[in-house]
């Protein structure tokens, strides 16, 4: 298939784009909350154990460097609404 056939303005193609981002759109916002719950966790975890950890009798130090700042409100979901 020829590539400006693929891109051709056809409302099955205008659909799937569409589709596309949407599926797009819900994998960036689930990215996103997983990161900050991650970093959270981490952050808390890493609080509660003096930044210090054992695995397997070895001890293990964490640093999260620069502390990074979630934004209370989601960014990508105040644009998808615009």
């Amino acid at each position: 298939m020829l590539l400006n056939q693929l891109f051709k303005p056809t409302d099955e193609n205008y659909q799937l784009l569409k589709e596309f981002n949407e599926t797009l759109k819900e994998v960036v916002i689930k990215n996103y909350q997983q990161s900050k719950e991650l970093y959270y966790n981490t952050k808390k975890m890493l609080a509660d154990s003096g930044s210090s950890l054992q695995f397997e009798g070895v001890e293990c130090k964490i640093f999260l460097g620069k502390n990074k700042q979630y934004s209370n409100s989601n960014p990508f979901k105040e644009k998808i609404q615009k």
